[in-house]
């Protein structure tokens, strides 16, 4: 019996190629026009999807002994969390598309939903470069509880407290490091998002949503009473909003209230959006956006930076 060998998948996408296609330019299949805000200024020929929002290995994991694991983690997304939320969310919009004021879900349909814009918000370079950025400040602060502890009680050699004192050393965080804490934020994030208000979006005609290299997007109306830094999806008071493709959005609502709910359905309210609204959502992306946002035509109402009371998330 020969067992063909899989190849290595190199390009390991941190925002899904389906999600992506929902942002498509019409008439095509695989290609988004790209804005960057850093700039101010879209690119110049359209992005094929497989291209952005992806690193070299960016999910690899390090074995025990030492031994580099290249795709597994890539590969489980692919299989058992992607392919099962792109059926779901291609239900969901076609259920939009008919019109109705209310979408019902199924709770099993609610919780995969839940979780798949949490894993999706902590999936992203930006969630998981201030884990290990945290990561690293919780290490150099372990260190140097132990350096203090046994300068005290002198068991610390001397060269070494010589060299301490000259300067401590930095850790190094691997981006490996980051992936448990990755998959357990995203249960944390689900199961807030799961007490929240599910509502969903129709944009009008001639509008459309978009979505970025950080798709999750999320604010306080009051956030004049909060550090907009601590502000997370997980605070009970934050609106967390996820477009689904380009017609359609979904945004978790503070707190369980404004729908009905049996053991078997969840009705969520389904509105149409005008198009300043959309707009409002748009600028709501750009914002969150770590520097690119995702189109399937050029809008110019990206090229103005906009407002919110979350505007100091932007950098």
């Amino acid at each position: 019996m020969i067992l063909a060998m899989r190849e290595t998948v190199d390009n390991q996408h941190f925002v899904p190629q389906f999600y992506l296609r929902n942002f498509a330019i019409p008439g095509e299949k695989s290609l988004v026009w790209e804005f960057d805000k850093q700039r101010g200024r879209y690119s110049k020929a359209p992005k094929s999807i497989r291209s952005i929002c992806a690193r070299y290995r960016y999910y690899r994991q390090v074995r025990e002994d030492g031994t580099e694991e290249p795709d597994s983690l890539e590969q489980g997304f692919s299989i058992q969390i992607e392919r099962k939320l792109a059926a779901l969310y291609k239900s969901i919009n076609l259920r939009i598309a008919e019109g109705s004021d209310h979408i019902e879900l199924t709770p099993s349909e609610y919780g995969q939903l839940c979780y798949g814009v949490a894993i999706q918000y902590t999936r992203v370079p930006d969630f998981r470069d201030k884990m290990a950025l945290f990561m690293g400040l919780r290490a150099e602060q372990i260190f140097d509880s132990i350096v203090e502890s046994q300068r005290k009680d002198g068991t610390l050699p001397p060269e070494i407290d010589e060299m301490l004192r000259e300067g401590r050393p930095k850790p190094i965080i691997e981006e490996w490091g980051t992936i448990k804490t990755m998959l357990e934020a995203a249960v944390s994030v689900s199961n807030a998002l799961m007490e929240k208000t599910p509502g969903f979006f129709r944009a009008a005609p001639g509008s459309c949503f978009v979505t970025s290299d950080n798709p999750v997007s999320y604010f306080v109306r009051d956030y004049k009473n909060y550090d907009v830094r601590q502000i997370e999806p997980v605070h009970p008071n934050a609106e967390v909003t996820f477009p689904l493709s380009q017609k359609n959005a979904v945004t978790f609502f503070p707190h369980k209230s404004g729908y009905g709910s049996t053991h078997y359905a969840i009705e969520c309210k389904c509105l149409d959006l005008l198009a300043p609204l959309v707009n409002m959502i748009n600028g709501q992306t750009r914002i969150m956006a770590e520097r690119y946002v995702y189109a399937p035509i050029r809008l110019s109402n990206l090229l103005e930076k906009p407002t919110s009371g979350n505007e100091g998330a932007e950098g």
